[in-house]
This record gives structure tokens, C-alpha cells and sequence, in this order.
């Protein structure tokens, strides 16, 4: 594996099925963390718990009797790859307060360092790159190692002669500005000719249709775990990425618009305030001499502000069908390029997650020198 983590002096770590615990995992961008559980019974120094499992006891869902009862100094909420508010935060409250004596909770998730987040004393792990645990050496969604066996970085895909569409809009919830921009996409016309993916909503008196496409790989679109990784059977088909994030009232960014730098596509990101921002502001192009990513800049606190965001979106949409992408394409190769490395050096070169996650739940009981070995190349 990529990176193993060990500690300094021995600490009593317990949970239930910690396998499931993505943050002590050799993969999934876990820290490869190498220890020995100690029984729940006992008093822990840490008691590791992913977030689902917390909501599928509080909700009676748990495959299994949790009996409670556990005392600890710290709770480690593992949200790898995912983001909460203050709903949830309230359900883990009641959950330990219900089950547990304890100290301290650190909560671990996709929270940007400027996120405003706070709930209680609760210590949350913040990082000016969250989104890099969905591209990261120790997550194999998009490296090789654990499947070929020898250390692999995935750079991404290569330059095609020829694509057959102006854009790609893949939608699997279909939450609100999913809905609204798929509702703008379909009045006026946009669906034709490119590749559209909704499901079967009924949204604000407005039926959305189910709109999938075959997939050559096998299948449909949204089938299997192809979604979770890089997509070349549609991106090399399709010159820009219309990448919809999964949530827009809060700053949650995830692996989308990292498979569009991949795939050396022109991005356009209806998301959060600001999105297109913070990929600009992380050094990438966003490619502004073309597209006018004034829409990133409006909030979504109303209904009306969703309609009217959603509208500028698609209206910046229309204008690229009036563009020669392809001759665009090829002009700017070295720019798509340079977004593809701009990933690279930002996740394997500039990366210090991986000790900064450790020092965060571990303090001094880890080093930096000892702790870590890379072995990707």
C-alpha cells in the first residue's frame, strides 16, 4: 500500500466494524493505520465510527445489536469523502450522549478550511484541498495499485482526433438545482445531440423525465461503479463537462470537476457560490477568455435564486453551441493539459494530508519522518 501510519507509543483504538471505517483503511484514502482493536468493552483511548454507521443504529437499521455502554477519551466520526450539517451533527450528539461517556469528538470530512462549520466543542479537520481524498495516492478509486499489484498513478486520459458532442451533463440524484437545470437544458432544446442523464422526478409541479444513455461498457449510465471513476466512454465522446455538485448551500466539492481536468475537458460547474472560484483560485484554468462563469458568483438561498442561477447556467450553455469546440480543443491542448498536471503536482507533489490528518487526531504521538512511507512513483 501507498502509506502506513504508526504511532509513537501504544493507545487503546476500538470501534464496531471497523472495516468500514474508511479513515483507518490501506485504501479509500484511509492512513493505513497499523494497530491492534482493543475490545470495546475496555476503556479506549479511541473509539473510531463512520458516520452511516452512527445513522443506521440511531434509525434501527444496524445489521447488528449495538449495545452502548463504551467509555473513551476521544470519538473519531469518519466522513471520508462526504460533508454534514448541523442536522446530522445533532443525531450524532444524541447518539453519543445515549451510548457513550466521553471527552472529545473530532469529525472528519470534506470541509474546506475556510468552512464556517462549528456544532458544540467538536473539532472538525479542515484543508484548503478537500476534494483530494477523491484523487489521492491512497484512495484506488483512481490509482492502480491494489489492482495491478505495482504502485500505478493514474494521470488521465489522452487527446482524441474527434468528439461527437458539445457537452456531457451526468445527473443521479436529482436534487433541486439538478432539477431546475435539467428542466432549463430540456426547454430550450440542449438535450439534442449530447449526452444528458436524469431520473424520473416529479420537482416543483414539473415532471422531470428519465432521461439515461447505453453505456458501451455494459449497460446504463448510472449502473455499476463506473460513475465513481473516470468515464472515458463519455468524456472522449463530449468537449465539456457540465458538472452539477452534489450540494449548493454548502461548500462541498468533490471528485466531478477533478474527472473533467482528467479528461481534458472544458469545465462548467453548477454548484455552490463560488465553485469555479476556488478551482481557479487552486491554480487550474477555467478557461475564462471562453466562457463567462458569472453564474458562480450568485447564491442559492431562495427558490427564485435556484431558478434564475439555473437559467444563467444554461444561458452560458447556449452560447457554447454557437463556439467551434473542436478547433477551441486543440488550440488550447497545452491549457487542457496543463490542468491535467496542475491535479498531479497538486495531489503527489504538494500533498501533506497525510501527516496533517495524523497530527490532527494524534497530536505528537506521530512523526512525520517514521510515520509515513510513499512508496508511489
Amino acid at each position: 500500500m501507498p502509506f502506513t501510519t504508526k504511532l509513537s507509543k501504544d493507545v487503546k483504538i476500538g470501534g464496531i466494524d471497523l472495516w468500514r471505517v474508511s479513515l483507518l483503511m490501506s485504501n479509500n484514502c484511509g492512513m493505513g493505520l497499523e494497530f491492534t482493536p482493543t475490545p470495546i468493552s475496555e476503556y479506549l483511548d479511541y473509539f473510531f465510527i463512520h458516520g452511516y454507521q452512527i445513522t443506521e443504529i440511531a434509525h434501527d437499521h444496524y445489521p447488528q445489536t449495538f449495545e452502548g455502554n463504551i467509555k473513551c477519551d476521544t470519538v473519531v466520526i469518519d466522513l471520508m469523502g462526504e460533508y454534514v450539517g448541523l442536522a446530522d451533527l445533532k443525531t450524532y450528539y444524541e447518539f453519543f450522549e445515549t451510548h457513550f461517556q466521553y471527552n472529545n469528538v473530532i469529525v472528519i470530512g470534506c470541509y474546506h478550511s475556510n468552512d464556517k462549520i462549528r456544532f458544540r466543542n467538536w473539532r472538525f479537520f479542515k484543508d484548503d484541498f478537500p476534494n483530494m481524498f477523491f484523487v489521492h495516492p491512497q484512495n484506488d478509486t483512481f490509482n492502480l495499485w491494489n489492482i495491478s499489484g505495482t504502485p500505478q498513478v493514474i494521470m488521465g486520459t489522452n487527446m482524441v482526433d474527434k468528439k461527437e458532442h458539445l457537452f456531457m451533463c451526468l445527473n443521479n440524484g436529482m436534487r433541486d438545482h439538478r432539477c431546475s437545470m435539467v428542466h432549463s437544458i430540456l426547454k430550450r432544446g440542449l438535450e439534442k445531440d449530447n449526452l444528458l442523464t436524469s431520473r424520473s422526478q416529479q420537482w416543483n409541479k414539473i415532471n422531470i423525465p428519465e432521461i439515461q444513455i447505453d453505456n458501451p461498457l455494459g449497460g446504463q449510465e448510472d449502473k455499476g461503479t463506473s460513475r465513481w471513476n473516470l468515464q472515458p466512454e463519455f468524456s472522449n465522446k463530449s468537449y465539456i463537462d457540465v458538472i452539477t455538485e452534489t450540494k449548493y448551500h454548502h461548500p462541498f466539492y468533490t471528485e466531478k470537476p477533478l474527472k473533467t481536468f482528467m479528461s481534458l475537458q472544458f469545465p462548467i460547474i453548477l454548484g455552490y457560490k463560488d465553485s469555479v472560484k476556488y478551482y481557479r483560485d487552486k491554480g487550474f484554468d477555467m478557461f475564462d477568455d471562453i466562457f463567462n462563469h458569472s453564474y458562480d458568483t450568485l447564491p442559492i438561498n431562495t427558490e427564485e435564486e435556484l431558478h434564475y442561477k439555473a437559467k444563467v447556467f444554461v444561458n452560458e450553455l447556449k452560447y457554447a453551441t454557437t463556439l467551434n469546440l473542436h478547433k477551441l480543443y486543440y488550440e488550447y491542448k497545452d491549457r487542457l493539459l496543463y490542468n491535467q498536471k496542475r491535479l498531479f503536482q497538486l495531489v503527489h507533489i504538494e500533498n501533506d494530508r497525510d501527516f496533517a490528518l495524523g497530527k490532527f487526531i494524534f497530536g505528537n504521538n506521530i512523526s512525520k519522518n517514521r510515520s509515513f512511507t510513499k512508496i508511489v512513483s
